[in-house]
């Protein structure tokens, strides 16, 4: 038996002279009018920026933030390292045993630095991670000075 297979005929689509002319229309978000005070998070940090570490300990520490492994921090040093400042910073000692307790510190975008220091107290050495961060920006009109 024998199969016989027509192709189907081959129609060329005419050109059109112009396309259309597209006129967008734009939307404002009416949501924004109905609820200005919710945000979105495109306002959070998406680019890196600077961010100072000081160790002032004799103590070598592994530094990570979030998932991001931020290297070792040998002891009395400073690094400045480029990160976005949001999440969570954690530290802990080089060689120390695997169930000793890592410091941490919740980073966010006013955090300029970081300071993991010691304090010995009868005997026992109590390690702080700890942060500096901006001035607060005031919002709204300054105050004129008062005599």
């Amino acid at each position: 038996m024998s199969v016989v297979m027509d192709r189907p005929p081959v129609v060329e689509a005419e050109p059109m002279e112009d396309p259309p002319e597209t006129a967008p229309r734009l939307k404002r978000a009416w949501g924004r009018l109905l609820f200005p005070w919710l945000k979105t998070a495109i306002a959070s940090p998406i680019e890196d920026d600077d961010l100072l570490i000081v160790n002032s300990t004799d103590d070598t520490w592994a530094l990570s933030l979030g998932y991001h492994d931020l290297g070792s921090m040998p002891p009395r040093d400073r690094q400045v390292v480029s990160v976005v400042r949001k999440g969570r910073l954690q530290a802990r000692q080089v060689g120390a045993a695997k169930d000793a307790p890592a410091l941490t510190l919740a980073l966010t975008p006013s955090v300029r630095a970081v300071e993991i220091s010691v304090t010995v107290l009868q005997g026992v050495a109590l390690y702080h991670l700890g942060a500096t961060e901006r001035p607060p920006v005031r919002q709204g009109k300054e105050r004129p000075a008062t005599r």
